[in-house]
């Protein structure tokens, strides 16, 4: 059987959730060693390179780059180091797993597809709500025709991200753009059901809450969405607030032969309501509870890396095609932007749509 060889640039949280899949999951180790880490602080990187025991530590992610045995690299930089490191990677001949999002501005968007196309090699973008064992099921249902059309749909992205700046300073340097950067999260989930967006009206604010003092940046928004197929839709991704008592990651369905919201399922056949509840997701157990510590909730993510990573190998290996490719990554940002330009001119903005 054919080992990866892969190589983490940026082992921090995310990076870390996909290194304890491969260190947990057998069928993942199976199938990728782990050769080379990332990371910019060298104290950090030395306690990630012993914890892991991983042969090659390194604050300059081009070395890994420069490695002629590394088949892929996984990407867990801050958001806007993105675009450069996924450039330098193709280049450099590796197939590439980023996390989201795929980069920030339009223009980095267009060149990494066309680097993708140009090369040849396979880009996943490691989007964890495609992975979610919830809504994967909610998936196969929906693709079996158990929903009928789409008519209404609804995702949301609520975490409060004060623990998070703590832990994560480059958030507040960059400063990192909670949209861009949390939006994905429901913006690439209604996508993946209702298909393309064709408006997007959207709404911001900036509340003054203990722990957000001077942040540049709005912290709330709301859009308004409408599909190619007429299903009208909303995304809501907050961080502006204090600990909701709801999951982090919620999604809603309405369609014409049935409805779905969080974990419960209402289906119609012949007059007939047939009513479910589904296995409920981690974070709505956590709802419960509280939201644990930035470590832990990252670290959470380790079962939708699993996935990803199986997946992954299927495509490098045998040739299938990444889902999410690096056209949907680039379309879930581009949504993003065009709800920031609705912001600014308090108007509905069609987002780009071809890559």
């Amino acid at each position: 059987m054919e080992v990866l060889k892969i190589g983490i640039i940026g082992a921090g949280f995310m990076g870390k959730a996909l290194m304890d899949a491969i260190k947990l999951y057998p069928n993942v180790k199976s199938k990728y060693e782990l050769v080379a880490v990332n990371r910019r602080n060298p104290v950090k990187l030395q306690e990630v390179a012993k914890e892991y025991g991983v042969p090659m530590a390194t604050t300059d992610y081009r070395e890994i780059l420069k490695r002629g045995d590394i088949d892929v690299v996984g990407i867990f930089t801050p958001d806007h180091l993105h675009a450069q490191h996924v450039l330098d990677s193709l280049d450099a001949g590796k197939h590439v797993i980023c996390t989201k999002p795929l980069a920030t501005k339009l223009e980095d968007l267009k060149n990494i597809v066309k680097k993708v196309d140009s090369t040849g090699l396979k880009f996943l973008m490691a989007e964890t709500v495609r992975f979610h064992p919830l809504f994967l099921t909610i998936k196969d249902m929906f693709d079996k025709g158990e929903f009928g059309d789409p008519v209404y749909i609804q995702a949301h992205y609520v975490h409060d991200l004060r623990d998070v700046l703590k832990e994560t300073p480059w958030r507040r340097t960059a400063p990192q753009d909670f949209l861009i950067g949390g939006g994905c999260h429901p913006i690439s989930l209604v996508r993946w059901f209702a298909g393309e967006v064709a408006e997007v009206h959207a709404y911001a604010n900036k509340p003054e809450i203990p722990g957000y003092e001077g942040y540049p940046l709005e912290l709330n928004f709301a859009l308004n969405l409408k599909f190619d197929n007429q299903c009208i839709g909303r995304v809501l991704s907050a961080h502006g607030c204090i600990e909701p008592p709801v999951p982090m990651s919620s999604f809603w369905l309405f369609g014409t032969r049935g409805s779905v919201v969080e974990n419960k399922v209402v289906l119609e056949r012949d007059g007939e309501k047939i009513r479910k509840t589904l296995e409920p997701s981690r974070e709505m157990r956590l709802a419960e509870i509280g939201i644990p510590s930035a470590e832990e909730e990252i670290r959470g993510h380790a079962e939708e890396c699993a996935r990803l990573l199986v997946h992954f190998y299927d495509c490098v290996v045998h040739g299938k095609s990444p889902d999410p490719d690096v056209r949907e990554g680039a379309k879930d940002v581009a949504v993003a932007l065009a709800a920031w330009e609705s912001i600014k001119k308090g108007l509905p903005v069609k987002p780009q749509r071809e890559f």
